[in-house]
């Protein structure tokens, strides 16, 4: 939906390049398919914090 400056800064994209494209574009493949991926946007959804390392490319 949207991204923060932070999180563009950091990876280097524009806004207009994120918006509207779902998150597997920031995973390598073997992690998009990863239901561990899954778990964690369902829970971003439900409100939950989630902290930790997240590997994107």
């Amino acid at each position: 939906m949207t991204a923060n400056e932070n999180f563009l800064q950091l990876t280097g994209y524009s806004l207009e390049e994120v918006v509207g494209k779902p998150h597997a574009i920031f995973l390598s493949p073997e992690d998009a398919r990863d239901p561990k991926q899954r778990n964690l946007w369902n829970r971003l959804n439900h409100g939950d914090s989630v902290s930790g390392k997240f590997m994107n490319v």
